[in-house]
């Protein structure tokens, strides 16, 4: 799963409402505004990460939230090492420092396999502090693509042929390529190095 992440920081003042209105109670004739807008208004903080390691987690506990007929969810605390999906064959991006690879949309990105995990840290050191009344809401934006080896998936049993931006549709055909750049070569020597299921 490749991806690249930015974090977003956005200061809100909590106020109480009127039962039944949108409007805080100090400002009156206020109207329920759009996120846009609520950003505008009370700002929002970029950051960008500070570093971010790859490594081998293994498997959270799937369940059902809620009963039977609940959503799928994860226990984050109770891990199994045993596979979970059969793997999908292909070269992934070595364990290790990937800082480099989440920082721009560039089409060179960390390809995670089953079971791995990302650990992503946010320098939060220019932040300012928020007035007194005021809480700080995170958003995660991310880029990036999700493949399974389900047995309708396009390409399912195999990493590749790997999604880029400009790509017209996936999958894409022989007078399609990966960007084949320099930096896209070194990108794909120096990080894609684990090899998974095949020799």
């Amino acid at each position: 799963m490749p991806i690249s992440a930015v974090i977003i920081l956005m200061a809100l003042r909590m106020e109480s409402h009127r039962e039944g209105t949108s409007a805080p109670l100090d400002v009156p004739g206020t109207i329920l505004l759009s996120g846009a807008i609520l950003a505008l208004m009370y700002g929002i903080t970029t950051l960008d990460p500070a570093e971010a390691d790859l490594h081998y987690r293994g498997f959270s506990r799937l369940y059902r939230k809620g009963g039977r007929y609940g959503p799928h969810w994860f226990d984050y605390q109770e891990v199994s090492e045993d596979p979970a999906w059969r793997p999908i064959e292909g070269t992934y991006t070595r364990y290790g420092d990937v800082s480099e690879l989440v920082t721009a949309p560039d089409d060179m990105y960390v390809v995670m396999a089953p079971g791995d995990e990302m650990s992503v840290a946010f320098s939060a050191g220019d932040v300012e502090d928020l007035p007194a009344g005021w809480t700080r809401d995170y958003l995660l934006y991310t880029v990036g693509w999700i493949k399974d080896s389900d047995l309708n998936t396009a390409y399912g049993n195999t990493v590749d042929p790997l999604p880029f931006h400009d790509m017209p549709e996936y999958p894409y055909g022989d007078d399609v390529s990966y960007p084949d750049t320099p930096e896209h070569q070194r990108y794909l020597r120096e990080y894609h190095t684990r090899v998974i299921g095949r020799r």
